[in-house]
Parts: C-alpha cells; structure tokens; sequence
C-alpha cells in the first residue's frame, strides 16, 4: 500500500541535464597552463640535447666510414684525430689538446664507464701513428675491433 502511494509521486521526477565538460573550471586552466609549459620545457631541452650531440653522430658516422679503409698510418691518424675533436668538443681545449700517447689512450678510457679499448688498442692509439711495425702487425679483424670499440666510446663517452 505505502508503494502504490510512493511509485506515482516518483515518476514525475525529471533528472538533470548532464554535466558538460566544457567550459572548464578556472582550476583546469591553470592544470592547462602548468602541462603547456613543462611541454615546451621537455621539447627545448630535447632539442639542446640533440644539438649538444651533433658532434657524436658526426663522429659516428665518420668512424663508420674509416671502416672501409685498411690499416696504415693515414687511417690510424684520421682515427686520433676524430676521437681527440670530439673529446675537444665534449670536454675543454685545455683539458685534451695537450694529451698525447699513453696519457692520451688513458684519457679515452677513463672518460668511459666501461673501457672500451684493449691493452692492445690502447698501444695502437698511443704509438701506432709513430710506429709503423705497431701499423703492419695490426690484422685487419683487430682494427675494425677497434673502429667499433671507438664508436662505443663515441656514444657514451662523459661529456
């Protein structure tokens, strides 16, 4: 009986519109604002990461394309001269320029988390431009080794 009396009463009821998401609230404005510019922050400093970095993939592709020549002076020469611009770029004039030998090979291994260089390599770039018998006892497996062990530093040297 109370439910016949309810259930008429009820019916007439006529719910709500919905509620529209737009126009915002001030509050979402704002939300607006602050995600705009940490966007715009994340892009800017994407963009210097990847200009700060030119000198890497240049390097990269330069070291990339040593790997077609064969072992001889001119080629170890080139080798010393590409990794010592980059390290010139990534650290001070300075700190590197004067770097020579087995300071030199040193300063390559130490600015790597992982050394990728082998004794053997280390020797080449430290003397080989200076000792052809380092240049002819050099196989042709170990100086690509050595193009790729560069490149590795190429990508994850400290700068």
């Amino acid at each position: 009986m109370i439910q016949e009396k309810v259930i008429p009463e009820v019916e007439g009821i006529i719910p709500p519109d919905p509620v529209s998401f737009w126009p915002p609230q001030p509050g979402w404005y704002v939300v607006m604002v602050v995600l705009l510019a940490l966007l715009i922050w994340l892009i800017v400093k994407m963009m210097k990461k990847y200009r700060r970095n030119a000198y890497r993939r240049m390097g990269y592709q330069q070291l990339e394309d040593l790997k077609s020549a064969e072992v001889d002076q001119a080629s170890l020469i080139q080798l010393n001269n590409l990794l010592k611009a980059a390290s010139i770029e990534a650290y001070s004039r300075e700190e590197v320029a004067s770097l020579s030998g087995s300071k030199w090979a040193e300063f390559l291994s130490s600015s790597c988390k992982t050394d990728p260089f082998t004794p053997e390599h280390k020797n080449l770039i430290s003397k080989g431009s200076f000792d052809q018998s380092l240049i002819e006892n050099t196989k042709p497996e170990s100086w690509q080794i050595l193009l790729v062990s560069s490149q590795k530093w190429m990508k994850t040297h400290r700068s």
